[in-house]
């Protein structure tokens, strides 16, 4: 930590040299020393020693020291020189972009915003809004909002209300790699490459399947830290549950609702309330209340994910036949509330039964609805998964190909095209479609055709980053040991450790 302004530069370019080689344990020995230093005396520095600093807490990041960085900068945030401040601040912004919400812990900056929104420092509260508006991105606009918006003021919140719409959409991709994710990478990259020069034949409906995923979106249960709602439930929700009034069962259900839309929720006692829930979905005469049950299962399903297996699955069957319930508001509840356990909780073949039983339902709504419900949650499913439907659910889908309604039938076969895209061909789906007519077969075979075409576009498979695929390369080349020719210049960086080891 020397005052000298070319000493420090020097004593950073030794260490930047050093971390290039240095193995993970070598560099997280001086990794807390160096990064506190860096933050105390660098980026408060002149713009190029600021930079300097920068590079060598990425570097540090690289072998797996984000932990002993992050706490470094954080602890920047409090120091009484508003350039170390702004310093660390620019720092943090810069390794969340280069390295995203995963390897930066983003619930302890996230945490750390705060006071920083009431600095006097203009530059400091705008640097402390943009890393919110980053961390979003990797963090879902939903967590910030929970977690911040109530210690906010409404100037504040409405800054970053605008920054919040203003980022792009989808999980945005990092910039650089940890050494260990570059190895990997680079370890994947290369058995593609085997695979591809293999001469393994691909179906064009696998292919094309593989070629049409959905782009992957943020997901803040990631990064939230779960949270217990029970204890919020007070005896005024119970009470109001059981109302006569149809506007205070709602209301109960409501604060329930926006309770249980945190996005990690802590796996507790939801014996009452799944109870409850289930009561009121199939009991209670208003649509508004029972909708508003159904939303609370969805919200509940997002927030314990595997946890609510059990529930889910009961409550399946219900919400199918919610299907046929006259009211467009229901029906709208019990298919999100669907999607979301299908997504979350359950997979289709843990609820084959129910499934195949609404796709023989008396009521024709329930039937097309079910069938288009299915449709999307195939197009998630794994080529396993949706094997796994043959038995059941599939033979059940071939029967509503024969159905007099020709939405019914339409529905039947977009859900079969989609299985048999997800399955690699009509070979793989055979079991199930064995009591298909030839005709029909045909028809479902030019359907996958058409369906396989469409989605085949060339260049749209992983075009993920090539600088990213050369960064794994050079960095699983590193060796571990550092060269003999360096060591002199690396005992520069003495001056950022504050002693000679």
């Amino acid at each position: 930590a020397d005052s000298n302004a070319a000493a420090l530069d020097k004593a950073l370019e030794a260490l930047q040299a050093f971390l290039e080689k240095a193995s993970g344990t070598a560099a997280g020995r001086i990794a807390g020393t160096c990064s506190s230093n860096i933050v105390a005396k660098g980026l408060g520095a002149r713009p190029s020693t600021a930079a300097k600093g920068v590079d060598c807490l990425m570097a540090l990041l690289e072998v797996e020291q984000a932990d002993k960085v992050t706490g470094a900068l954080v602890e920047g945030y409090g120091n009484k020189v508003p350039k170390v401040v702004v310093g660390a601040l620019d720092a943090t912004l810069q390794l969340i972009r280069a390295f995203g919400g995963r390897v930066m812990p983003a619930q302890q900056i996230l945490k750390a915003m705060p006071p920083l929104f009431e600095s006097k420092d203009a530059k400091a509260r705008d640097k402390a809004k943009e890393i919110v508006a980053e961390l979003a991105r990797w963090m879902g606009p939903e967590l910030i909002r929970a977690s911040l918006f109530e210690k906010m003021r409404d100037a504040q919140k409405e800054d970053v209300e605008k920054l919040l719409q203003e980022a792009p959409a989808g999980r945005p991709k990092p910039e650089r790699l940890t050494r260990k994710a570059a190895a990997n990478a680079a370890e994947a990259t290369d058995a593609g490459d085997e695979g591809s020069g293999a001469g393994v034949a691909v179906t064009t409906a696998g292919a094309s399947a593989a070629a049409a995923e959905e782009p992957e979106k943020v997901d803040s249960y990631e990064f939230a830290e779960p949270k217990d709602i029970i204890p919020q439930l007070t005896k005024e929700f119970w009470s109001a549950l059981e109302s006569a009034k149809w506007s205070e069962r709602k209301a109960a259900l409501t604060t329930l609702k926006e309770l249980a839309s945190y996005p990690k929720l802590a796996n507790g006692d939801y014996a009452d309330v799944n109870r409850e829930i289930k009561k009121i979905t199939t009991k209670d005469s208003n649509v508004q209340v029972v909708a508003e049950a159904i939303n609370c299962t969805a919200n509940i399903a997002k927030g314990l994910r595997k946890d609510y297996k059990g529930p889910a699955m009961s409550l399946c069957s219900v919400l199918l036949e919610k299907f046929k319930d006259k009211s467009s508001v229901v029906n709208k509840a019990a298919g999100e509330a669907l999607d979301a356990m299908a997504r979350y909780s359950f997979t289709l073949a843990d609820v084959a039964e129910d499934v195949a039983a609404a796709l023989a339902h008396q009521n024709p709504k329930v039937k097309e609805y079910s069938l288009n419900w299915l449709t999307g949650c195939v197009m998630r499913e794994t080529k396993a998964g949706v094997l796994k439907l043959q038995p059941l659910v599939v033979p059940a889908a071939v029967k509503c190909t024969d159905e007099g309604a020709p939405s019914i039938r339409e529905a039947a076969f977009n859900f079969l095209v989609q299985a048999v895209l997800k399955a690699g061909s009509l070979t793989a789906m055979g079991k199930g479609l064995a009591k298909m007519d030839e005709a029909k077969r045909k028809k479902l075979e030019e359907m996958v055709q058409e369906a396989a075409k469409a989605r085949s576009r060339p260049g749209a498979a992983a075009a993920t980053a090539p600088s990213v695929a050369r960064q794994a390369s050079r960095n699983a080349s590193r060796p571990a040991s550092v060269s003999g020719q360096r060591m002199t210049a690396m005992m520069g960086w003495a001056i950022i450790v504050g002693k000679v080891h």
